[in-house]
């Protein structure tokens, strides 16, 4: 996984699922530690479908303070991937 190639990297959990009937994001869980921030936010996610949650994430870590976000994904569809870079260039 990721800590094999970053095994010094703190590790934070944001929880997201997509709800079945609308596609929209809901957030479960989130360990971002208050008063702190990163130069660098790695996001793994499997799969970018209408790139909702992930928009959502990314969204969360902007607010928080990531000065730059890494996405992660083994496969994404072209709808998705355009959608996430055109929200978050």
């Amino acid at each position: 996984g990721m800590l094999e190639l970053l095994p010094t990297a703190a590790v934070h959990h944001i929880g997201m699922y997509r709800a079945k009937e609308s596609l929209l994001p809901i957030q479960y869980y989130n360990r971002l530690p208050k008063g702190k921030t990163c130069d660098v936010a790695y996001v793994v996610d499997p799969c970018i479908a209408t790139a909702n949650t992930i928009n959502a994430v990314v969204s969360i870590l902007k607010r928080w303070g990531a000065k730059k976000i890494v996405v992660i994904a083994a496969i994404g569809s072209r709808l998705g991937v355009n959608r996430l870079l055109e929200l978050h260039p």
